[in-house]
């Protein structure tokens, strides 16, 4: 009994330490790295959900040694695969919103497109200098020649 005190107590300050000194984005990133090294070391698909995950853990052959150090190996790393799919989520959010944004401005650059063309139309600056190549007697190609 003492001996799980002791380790338990060792855990927690551990993972006081680690919280207090590490940024979220660091614990995020090496959770996400337990993810994915503990689904390749076990060849392992990573599920798509908590309870694909959840599935896959209470599925295992708990009567075979494989089944049973993978059953520990996924169990330990329950916390960082619901960060993980946290991450995924938030990422999948993160790009369907800049898309949004760039369905908008591409709308609004296309409704200003118009205005835009008419600003910068030099078919008016063209004739201009084709009027005046004429009045001086000079062939005209699109430019001055000089």
């Amino acid at each position: 009994m003492e001996a799980q005190d002791s380790l338990l107590l060792f855990t927690q300050t551990t993972q006081a330490f680690t919280d207090a000194t590490t940024t979220e984005a660091d614990q995020l990133n090496a959770a996400i790295a337990q993810v994915e090294e503990v689904f390749a070391r076990l060849g392992l698909e990573i599920p798509e959900t908590v309870e694909d995950f959840n599935k896959l853990v209470l599925g295992l052959d708990k009567t075979s040694k494989s089944g049973v150090n993978a059953f520990f190996a996924l169990s330990d790393i329950s916390d960082e695969f619901e960060k993980f799919l946290g991450a995924q989520t938030e990422n999948i959010e993160a790009v369907e919103e800049q898309t949004e944004s760039t369905k908008e401005a591409t709308k609004e650059v296309k409704a200003l497109s118009p205005a835009i063309a008419k600003a910068f139309d030099v078919q008016p600056v063209l004739n201009m200098q084709q009027a005046v190549a004429e009045l001086f007697g000079q062939q005209f190609d699109g430019a001055f020649k000089t």
